[in-house]
């Protein structure tokens, strides 16, 4: 049975960006992940063991965004989607992040940068 899990609109403070005070100073981050993946075992058995576990998940991309200075978002969610190789072993991974305070002179709500990344046996 495919299905998906998502999680949306998890917020973070990192320091990414080229301009040199994004690079030291914290700035907010949101991500969004959504797993692509057979979920009929989990949806028979009940068992945490038989699905992605939602708080791994949360604490990579956490790990991530809060960790090692990127200059592009791209890069950023490229290593995200690295990371989640330690718990997806099958399906397909996007990954959506958002930098709502990127030093622009127009007005906006949000830049985003979204990566796919396919996970095979």
């Amino acid at each position: 049975m495919k299905g998906a899990i998502r999680l949306n609109g998890m917020k973070f403070a990192g320091k990414h960006g080229v301009r040199p005070e994004e690079k030291t100073l914290y700035q907010p981050f949101e991500v969004d992940v959504e797993i692509e993946c057979d979920l009929t075992a989990p949806s028979q058995t009940d068992r945490l063991e038989d699905t992605i576990d939602y708080s791994r998940a949360a604490d990579i991309v956490q790990s991530v965004v809060s960790g090692e200075h990127c200059d592009l978002l791209e890069k950023l969610a490229g290593r995200i989607l690295d990371r989640f190789g330690e718990i997806v072993t099958e399906g397909r991974v996007t990954v959506r992040v958002r930098k709502p305070r990127a030093p622009l002179s127009v007005t906006f709500e949000y830049i985003e940068v979204e990566l796919c990344r396919e996970f095979t046996p």
